[in-house]
C-alpha cells in the first residue's frame, strides 16, 4: 500500500496514516468490504510502529470507517453502502464510546446484504443455506391459506409461548425419525436455531467464563457467544470428532459453561462425530457436570451411512437439542427450536417469553400442515438427491482444477471444507476470488483462537445452493483466482 508519511511534520504519524486512508475510503478507491493490511507488515512496509499503524485503525474503527474482527483482520465497513450517518467518536456520549471496543463483541460481518436478492453473475459458494429453489412453495401456500381459513385472525396473533401444540407434536416426530427421543412437552420453538442457541447460552451465564467448542466452529454461534460475555476455547478434532484429551484438560480447569457441538454434518467442516466419540463426550461432560448444546441444523441431509444417536438421546437432562427447519427449506421462515428437559426446559420458556414471547404463529401453523401430510419428507428425499450430485460435482472440479488444494467428502449437510496449500492466504484468496465472480467463505472466522496457525488455511464451500454447472464454473473461477496469487495455473 503506497502511503507517503512525512516525519518531519508537526501532524502525527498515526493521523497521516488515517487521513490518508480516510481519503481512499471516502473516495472509493478503497470499496466497502475490502481488506486492510494487517498492522505488522503494514508498519514495516511504511517504516513507523505498529503502534502507529493499530492508532490509526483504532481511530477509524471509532469512527465507524472501518471494522475489526477477530482472527479476520481490518476491513472497510460495509455499512457506510446503507446510507448509515457517521458520527466522530468526540460526538458520541461517553456509553457509546465504550461500545466501540471491547472482548464481548461478536468479531464476525453482519451480513447487511442478506435477502437483496443475488447477481446472476456472481457464484455463490459462501451462503449457509440450501437452495430456494427447492422449497415447495404452492405446497406453503396451500398451507398458509389452510391455516388462515381455519384459524382466521388467531393465525396472526400471539402464540403458545412454548409453541404452537400440533407443531411441538410434528416436530417430535419429526425428531423420532432422526434418532432424537424428546416429547412435546420437551419442546420449545423459537424464531430460528440461533434465537435457540442465545437462549441456551443466555440462560448459562455465571456457571463459568468459557465457552468450549469445536475447532473450526460455526462462526455465527463463536460470535454469539463472545457477545454474551463468553471466551470461546476451541478443541481440535480428528476423524471421530471433538478430541477428547484436550476436551477432558479444558474441562478439568474448571472455567467451563458448557460444550457446544453439532455432530451432524458440521458447519464448517461437514465432519461428522462417530458413535463412540458422542458416548464419550456426553460420559466426560457428566463427570465433569458441564451441559451440552447440540446444534443439529442439517441431521436430516445425511446422504451416505445411517443415523447415529444424538447426543440428546445419550445425554438426558445433561444436554440441549437445538435445530431448525429454515436451513432445509428457507432462511426467511425463522422457525427453529430447542429440546430439554426439566427446570432447563422452563427457564428456557421463561427468558423466551420475556425476550421475544413467541415464535410467529401462522408459519408454525403452516409448517405444522406441511409436516402433516408428509410433504416435508418429501422436500428432504429430493433435496437429498440434488444436493449429493451437486457435492459429487464440487469435489470433481477441485480435483481437477485445484491440484494440491484438499477438501474431504462430507457424507451428509451443505460444506465442503477447502484447505489451501501452504502459502496461500484464505482471505487474499477470497478477495481475489470475488472479483472473479466467485463467493467463498474465508474460514477465519471460524476458529475460536485468532492465532491458531490453521486460522488461514481454509474455505468453506455451499455445494448445496447453486447448479452442478455453476459450481464447476465457481471452483474454475477459484482456481484462476489462485493463479492470481502466484499458485497453480491460470
Amino acid at each position: 500500500m503506497k502511503i507517503a508519511l512525512d516525519h518531519s511534520r508537526e501532524t502525527p504519524l498515526y493521523k497521516q496514516l488515517e487521513q490518508a486512508l480516510r481519503h481512499r475510503i471516502e473516495s472509493g478507491l478503497l470499496e466497502p468490504g475490502s481488506r486492510l493490511p494487517a498492522s505488522r507488515p503494514l508498519s514495516v512496509e511504511l517504516g513507523v510502529s505498529r503502534i502507529t499503524v493499530e492508532s490509526a485503525y483504532s481511530s477509524m474503527e471509532a469512527d465507524g470507517l472501518i471494522e475489526r474482527r477477530a482472527g479476520s483482520g481490518s476491513f472497510v465497513a460495509r455499512r457506510q453502502a446503507v446510507g448509515r450517518v457517521l458520527l466522530s467518536a468526540e460526538e458520541l456520549p461517553s456509553w457509546q464510546r465504550a461500545l466501540l471496543v471491547g472482548a464481548d463483541r461478536p468479531g464476525i460481518e453482519i451480513g447487511l446484504g442478506i435477502g437483496g436478492g443475488g447477481d446472476e453473475a456472481t457464484v455463490d459458494l459462501a451462503t449457509g443455506v440450501g437452495d430456494a429453489s427447492l422449497f415447495p412453495l404452492a405446497d406453503f401456500k396451500a398451507a398458509m391459506a389452510s391455516a388462515l381459513s381455519r384459524e382466521g385472525s388467531k393465525a396472526l396473533g400471539y402464540a403458545d409461548p412454548r409453541g404452537v401444540q400440533a407443531f411441538r407434536t410434528l416436530v417430535a416426530r419429526v425428531l423420532s425419525s432422526r434418532g432424537v427421543d424428546a416429547t412435546p412437552e420437551e419442546i420449545l420453538v423459537t424464531s430460528g436455531s440461533q434465537e435457540a442457541l442465545g437462549l441456551a447460552a443466555l440462560m448459562l451465564r455465571g456457571r463459568g467464563r468459557e465457552a468450549i467448542v469445536e475447532s473450526p466452529c460455526y462462526a455465527s454461534a463463536l460470535g454469539l457467544f463472545r457477545s454474551l460475555g463468553y471466551a470461546p476455547r476451541g478443541i481440535s478434532m480428528d476423524s471421530g470428532g471433538m478430541r477428547l484429551e484436550p476436551l477432558r484438560a479444558a474441562l478439568r480447569d474448571g472455567r467451563a459453561a458448557f460444550i457446544y457441538a453439532m455432530p451432524n454434518f458440521q458447519n464448517p467442516s461437514g465432519a461428522r462425530m462417530d458413535a463412540e466419540r458422542r458416548r464419550a463426550v456426553v460420559e466426560l461432560a457428566g463427570r465433569y457436570d458441564t451441559p451440552i448444546i447440540e446444534d443439529d441444523f442439517v441431521g436430516d441431509l445425511r446422504y451416505e451411512g445411517r443415523d447415529l444417536p444424538s447426543l440428546y438421546t445419550l445425554g438426558g437432562s445433561g444436554v440441549m437439542h437445538s435445530a431448525t427447519f429454515s436451513k432445509l427449506l428457507a432462511p426467511g421462515l425463522r422457525v427453529g427450536f430447542i429440546a430439554a428437559k426439566g427446570p432447563a426446559y422452563e427457564r428456557l420458556l421463561e427468558l423466551k417469553y420475556c425476550l421475544s414471547m413467541s415464535a410467529p404463529r401462522l408459519s408454525q401453523e403452516a409448517l405444522a400442515r406441511i409436516l402433516s401430510v408428509g410433504r416435508y419428507e418429501a422436500h428432504i428425499r429430493r433435496s437429498r438427491r440434488r444436493y449429493a450430485e451437486r457435492r459429487d460435482a464440487m469435489l470433481g472440479a477441485i480435483a481437477d482444477c485445484l491440484p494440491g488444494f484438499e477438501a474431504k467428502k462430507p457424507s451428509g449437510g451443505l460444506f465442503a471444507w477447502l484447505r489451501l496449500p501452504a502459502g496461500l492466504d484464505s482471505s487474499a484468496l477470497a478477495d481475489a476470488a470475488r472479483r472473479r465472480g466467485v463467493l467463498v467463505f474465508d474460514g477465519r472466522p471460524c476458529f475460536a483462537d485468532p492465532g491458531d496457525p490453521d486460522a488461514g488455511s481454509f474455505l468453506r464451500l455451499n455445494f448445496a445452493a447453486e447448479s452442478p454447472e455453476r459450481i464447476v464454473r465457481g471452483v474454475g473461477a477459484l482456481s484462476k483466482a489462485a493463479a492470481s496469487l502466484g499458485y497453480g495455473r491460470p
